[in-house]
């Protein structure tokens, strides 16, 4: 949390225990930008590895 990707709060719940939610902040949707590019670029490797071992 301290990154700042996402704040928290709490919540009572008339069923049961007080719940905990999550919620992204820009600079968490800004980073989650960052990672699903290197994990497009990840799998792209790993498909084009992929191809070639079929092809031989």
């Amino acid at each position: 949390m301290k990154e700042g990707y996402f704040t928290t709060y709490i919540q009572e719940s008339a069923e049961g225990p007080a719940r905990k939610y999550y919620q992204i902040t820009v600079k968490g949707r800004e980073y989650q930008a960052i990672l699903l590019e290197e994990w497009t670029r990840f799998v792209r490797g790993v498909n084009t590895l992929i191809g070639k071992g079929a092809a031989a």
